[in-house]
This record gives structure tokens, C-alpha cells and sequence, in this order.
């Protein structure tokens, strides 16, 4: 039946590599020998329109170093968050601070979240093109760079948080920073996705859809936290959650239910609506609370909800977008549920509240550097539709206005300011809201460009300490010498290794991995305990052929298989166990051998597994099933046969026969006659 519906063969199944894959690596590997390749956009797997290699096309074919952001970049969590930003912003600058001087922008992605074009991100550059993949080379011999440490500017922020400011080089800090940013987020993220994060959140305990140990990659920087203030917000589900169907909606997460704006709303995770349900829990219990509620859908139409107050509950049928006070009597209350009913189109929340006991969800940033000097604010990797934000500002400050879209406006504590504008803001918390992507806050007389770098050749002693950018991401195996001398290592900008250039030192620099000798080492180990193997196992092949009347008898494959089972059982549950004695049952009883049982199981596996990869819905490895038929395979080989058992019979041997008696029917045969003595004469041959 797969055959007869044309569904044989996987998803993704494809005959070659197109040619203008080839053409394009032959032309990188001619051109960018210097510097490092950048694969755009991104992708959390090579899902092409011509089919899914699933690993970059581009991998067999590059010799030059490249980087692309995947789904599982190995690199350090800091540098993932950095190959986030030149992912949303690849700019020269950005590119360039990462030691980047050619880019790859392919259009054959089965399906792509961003549209790039090599033409608008590179307007200034030649465009070489070859089918769906064109090439920018920037720079040719883009590499190690050496800066001067004591001119480094320092942000606190993410890895991310760099791609929003100016060229040059930067050092990350979690405090005393010359520049805040409202980066990391304190976010869920679907680490399958690249683009799935939730909207900002009060605790990690918010994200309890996202089940990883870590919720969202570390960072040296300061996580910025949705503050509560009144009480709290909790809700069954939202579209802002990071594992919500069809991708995360940060706009539409609880924040916005209580923000105080009727453009924004709470809106359950597309699905089933009726029965999910937002909860507002004040700091101090209230009698006879009073309901305000403010419902959004994208149609006028009439819905029905229930709100309940601990024991009491009211059921109460409303219009979209007219705001509705529901009375909730009967005493006390420490929480008020809103649970959305039937409505004939989808429902949003824009404005929840509990009269006189207003609660606030506000984003705040840390207040961690009384030496600020910019403030940066962003709402690119969390995008929540209306960027807000509470800050503390150390002392009074003059700042500038920038807004990434200048036909924007922000809000900063309620009065409204342009691009460009001069405003003082004294010290004490303040509060920005705005539509724009970016804004930027820069104190008057500063400039917020980083350090300088320069491409790094023979490096001459000078009278100040200086840094050796590898661009290369952090790795505690990586060593740097300086004419033998080793240096200390460090980071700078987004997790990328640097090694420190005492005052006075000069040389050529050498850059090594520790792990590269041992692996060495291993892999002449392995070769040669490879061949002993294969010398062994033909060894023992030409024996078994000279015994083949021995019979095949598995010794301790009982304990075996109690070993393996029970931790079958541990890791899958305890239903695996079943199949312990239906697998005995099937090699004991039926002609199925060992040998064909495991082929049979494994190779289903295999079929089902190449159906679709991880994390598509119909990827197979999350199946009950395929975790049954693995358990087989593996009871199969280590469960042990009693001899007698169809695949390993018992051997025959013939019983011995009874001595012939006077009435025996099989007379005993007769002696062989004597042979005649030396010197008898011959006898003559018998007649014929």
C-alpha cells in the first residue's frame, strides 16, 4: 500500500545535490580561503524545495570554514545567542565581528521565515549568483583580529544584544556595564524551532510547556523579568507560549491581557478555546470583587464566559469589544477565574481587571550599572507587538532618541518623543513604550562604538595589553602561544575565544586544541585493534566452519537478559516487560529465527524513522511502538534458547544396537575369512 499511495519513499527523498550547489562551493572555495562563510537565513534543518538533506548541502562540498545557525549549533550557549543576532541583523559590522567575510543566501528553503534577499542586505556589494544560492564575499582575508583591551566598551546583555549595536568589539558583563540592554529575556524557548520563544516571563515556572532542564540558552548578562505588581497572572495556555501550535505569538501571552492597552489581548494556544481559562490572583483577598473585562475576537460576536471566584460562580453572555463590569457577590475572594465559553469565532482577552486592585505585569530591566552611558531596548527576538519597558536610571541623564523606524513613536513615562529628540531623565525608575523594533537611549557625548580591531599578522610588542580575537567560539581545549609561550585564555563579544597579550610580548601566535593529539593517538589505536578484530573474527569464521556438527549454546545469556530487560524496563516502562515472554514464545515455537526477528524489527525501525526527522509531527521517535520494536530486537539478542529449541536443535546419535541372539532377526554377519599362510601354494581361480 506505501507503494500503491507513492508514499515508498520518505518525506524530503531526493536523487542529488542540484548543480548550483557545487557551483557556488567551488567559487566560495577559490575566493573565501581567508575568512569565514555564513550560511542565511537560517534553519533549524536543510529542508529544501528539491528535497531534505537534512545537514547543510553545503557541508561536503565547503573546504573553507562556514557557519550557519541549526537547530543544534555546537557551539557554546553564548555563541548561539550571538549566531542569533547576525542571523536578524547580518549587517558588514556584525558579520565582521565574528571574523565573517563571505555570506551564502540560498532560496531553495522548503519553508523560510525570513525572505532574505543578498541584494537588499548587501546593497553595496557584487552579487554572484549561481541558481537559488547567491554569494556575497565582503572580505577575503577576514580572520584573527588583535584590539587593544583597555578600549573594549562593556554591555550587559546577551550574546544577541551585540548585533543591536555599532561595529567593533565588545565584552559582555552581568554588571558595572557602560551599556544596559534589556537582553537575555528570561524566555521559554522550543529549542526544535528557531524563532519559537514565549514571551518574556515573571519565573521560569511560567514555562510549563517547556519540559527541558534549562529553559532557554545560559548568558553572562542579567535576565530581564516580567515584575508583578498587585498580585499575579496566571492562565491555562496562551499563543505565547514557546511550544504553542504553529509557532509562538509572544504579543499574545497574559502580559498583554493587563498592559493597559485594547490592541494587544490574551489569546489561548490555537486549539480547542472553550474551557481555557486566565486567573488574576491579588496580594490580599477581596469582598464582593468586581470583574472588568474587555473581550477581542476578529469579528464582532457574542461570547459566552464563566467567571468564578473560589466557590461562586457566574455565567454571563458578552459583546466583543465593549467593556463589561461583572459583579462577583458572596464574600471574600483571593482569586477571580475567567473561562472562555462558546463563541462562534476565536476569543482574546484585552483587558482583565479587578476593580480598585489593578495588577501590573511589567518587563523590567536589572538595575545593575551605576556607570550607564546607553540604554537598548529591543523587541527583535521576542516580539510582543508594543515594546515596554521599566528601567532605573542611576542619575540625572540628557539623552538621544534613536528609533530603528524614525515613522514611530515612543512613550517614555507617558510623554511622547521622536527620533532624535533630547529629553533629562532624573534618577528613579522610568518607563518607554513604543511600536518600533529597537530604541535607543544614548547619553549626550558618548559614543557607543566598540573597540577597534585589526587583522592580526606578526605581532609586535607594544607597551599595553591586548587581545587576540581567534573569532572562534570558546572552547576550554583551544591553546594559544606566542613563540611558544602560552597565553591566558578569555572571551570577548558573543563567547567567542580570545587569549590575553601581556605589555611587552611580540611574536607569531599559534593556535592549537589540546584533544587533537589523543584523538590522533586514537584513531591508530582503533585502526590496528580494528584489523586484530577482523583477523580474529576470520579466525573464529574458519573454525566454526571445521565444527560445524558442534551445536551453538549461548552461556550466561540468562543474566543477560535480565540485565538488559530490566533496564529496557526502566528506561521505556514497565509494559515492555510483556514482551519478554511473546518474544521466548515466537523463537521457541514458531520457525522465526533470531537472526530474522532482529532484521525484521530493526529494519521497521529504520523505515519508520526515515518518515520525517525531529521535530516534525509525524517524526516517529517519540512512538510508543518504535520503542516496543527496538525491545524486541534487543530481548531477541540476548534472551537464551534451552537446547532442543527449533533454532538450536539437540544433535542425534545413533543408540546402540542389542547383541544378535539365536532368534535375532538380523543374523550377525559372518567373520572375514584368515588369510592363507605364507608358503601355501596359490589357488587356482574359482570357475567361471
Amino acid at each position: 500500500s506505501p507503494a500503491w499511495a507513492g508514499r515508498l519513499l520518505p518525506l524530503g527523498a531526493y536523487r542529488s545535490v542540484p548543480d548550483y550547489w557545487a557551483k557556488a562551493a567551488e567559487f566560495l572555495n577559490h575566493e573565501a580561503q581567508g575568512t569565514r562563510t555564513l550560511i542565511l537565513p537560517a534553519s533549524s534543518f536543510a529542508r529544501q524545495t528539491w528535497g531534505w538533506t537534512r545537514d547543510e548541502p553545503a557541508q561536503p562540498l565547503l573546504d573553507v570554514p562556514w557557519a550557519v545557525r541549526d537547530a543544534i549549533p555546537l557551539v557554546t550557549p553564548e555563541a548561539i545567542r550571538g549566531l542569533d543576532g547576525i542571523s536578524a541583523y547580518p549587517t558588514p559590522e556584525n558579520l565582521a565581528r565574528l571574523g565573517i567575510g563571505a555570506v551564502i543566501v540560498r532560496h531553495d528553503l522548503a519553508r523560510s521565515t525570513r525572505n532574505m534577499s543578498a541584494e537588499r542586505l548587501f546593497p553595496q556589494a557584487k552579487i554572484h549568483r549561481f541558481g537559488e544560492v547567491e554569494v556575497v564575499i565582503l572580505n577575503r582575508n577576514l580572520g584573527m583580529t588583535v584590539v587593544d583591551s583597555d578600549r573594549i566598551p562593556t554591555v550587559a546583555g546577551g550574546g544577541e544584544s551585540l548585533a543591536l549595536l555599532g561595529s567593533g568589539a565588545y565584552r559582555l558583563v552581568g554588571q558595572g556595564a557602560s551599556i544596559v540592554t534589556d537582553t537575555p529575556l528570561l524566555v521559554g524557548r522550543n529549542y526544535g524551532s528557531l524563532n519559537s520563544v514565549s514571551a518574556p516571563l515573571a519565573d521560569a515556572a511560567e514555562a510549563k510547556d517547556v519540559h527541558n532542564r534549562v529553559i532557554d540558552y545560559p548568558s553572562v548578562g542579567p535576565f530581564t523579568k516580567v515584575v508583578e505588581s498587585g498580585g499575579q497572572v496566571r492562565a491555562s495556555s496562551s499563543a505565547g507560549d514557546a511550544t504553542s501550535f504553529a509557532g509562538s505569538r509572544p504579543g499574545r501571552a497574559v502580559t498583554a491581557a493587563v498592559d493597559g492597552l485594547a490592541t494587544t489581548a490574551w489569546w489561548p494556544r490555537p486549539g480547542t478555546q472553550r474551557g481555557e481559562w486566565i486567573e488574576l490572583q491579588p496580594d490580599t483577598p477581596l469582598a464582593d470583587p468586581v470583574l472588568e473585562v474587555l473581550l477581542t475576537a476578529s469579528k464582532p460576536v457574542r461570547a459566552e464566559v464563566i467567571v468564578t471566584a473560589d466557590d461562586r460562580k457566574v455565567t454571563k453572555r458578552m459583546k466583543t469589544g465593549e467593556r463589561v463590569k461583572i459583579p462577583i457577590p458572596g464574600g471574600m475572594a483571593s482569586k477571580v477565574r475567567l473561562t472562555l465559553g462558546t463563541a462562534a469565532a476565536p476569543i482574546g482577552v484585552a483587558e482583565l481587571g479587578i476593580e480598585h486592585a489593578p495588577i501590573t505585569r511589567n518587563v523590567t530591566v536589572p538595575d545593575t550599572s551605576p556607570k550607564v552611558r546607553q540604554f537598548v531596548f529591543n523587541q527583535v527576538f521576542s516580539y510582543t507587538e508594543q515594546l515596554q519597558r521599566r528601567f532605573t536610571v542611576p542619575r540625572t541623564m540628557r539623552v538621544r532618541v534613536d528609533l530603528s523606524a524614525c515613522v514611530q513613536r515612543v512613550y517614555v513615562d507617558g510623554a511622547r518623543h521622536e527620533c532624535g529628540d533630547t529629553i533629562t531623565l532624573t534618577p528613579g525608575v522610568h518607563q518607554i513604550r513604543t511600536g518600533a523594533q529597537i530604541l535607543k537611549l544614548t547619553e549626550v557625548g558618548f559614543d557607543p562604538t566598540g573597540a577597534p580591531t585589526t587583522p592580526l599578522t606578526h605581532l609586535k610588542p607594544a607597551t599595553r595589553e591586548r587581545l587576540i580575537i581567534t573569532n572562534r567560539a570558546a572552547n576550554d581545549g583551544l591553546i594559544g602561544t606566542l613563540d611558544g609561550t602560552p597565553l591566558t585564555p578569555t572571551t570577548i563579544n558573543s563567547g567567542i575565544q580570545a587569549f590575553i597579550v601581556p605589555p611587552g610580548h611580540g611574536g607569531e601566535f599559534h593556535l592549537s586544541f589540546a584533544g587533537d593529539h589523543p584523538y590522533r593517538q586514537g584513531l591508530i589505536i582503533g585502526s590496528i585493534t580494528a584489523g586484530i578484530t577482523a583477523l580474529l573474527c576470520a579466525v573464529a569464521t574458519v573454525r566454526r566452519r571445521q565444527a560445524r556438527h558442534e551445536v551453538l549454546h549461548i552461556t550466561g545469556g540468562t543474566y543477560s537478559a535480565v540485565i538488559v530487560c530490566g533496564g529496557l524496563a526502566l528506561t521505556t516502562g514497565w509494559p515492555i516487560l510483556i514482551l519478554i515472554p511473546l518474544t521466548w514464545l515466537v523463537l521457541r515455537y514458531t520457525l522465526i529465527g533470531r537472526g530474522l526477528l532482529i532484521t525484521a524489527t530493526m529494519t521497521m525501525t529504520a523505515m519508520w524513522l526515515a518518515r520525517a526527522p525531529w521535530p516534525a509531527a509525524n517524526y516517529a521517535g517519540d512512538s510508543p511502538l518504535l520503542a516496543c520494536a527496538c525491545a524486541i530486537a534487543v530481548i531477541t539478542m540476548c534472551i537464551s534458547l534451552r537446547r532442543g529449541s527449533p533454532e538450536y536443535p539437540q544433535p542425534t546419535t545413533p543408540k546402540s544396537a542389542p547383541p544378535p541372539g539365536p532368534h535375532s532377526a538380523h543374523p550377525a554377519p559372518e567373520p572375514a575369512p584368515a588369510p592363507p599362510p605364507a608358503d601355501a601354494p596359490p589357488q587356482a581361480p574359482p570357475p567361471a
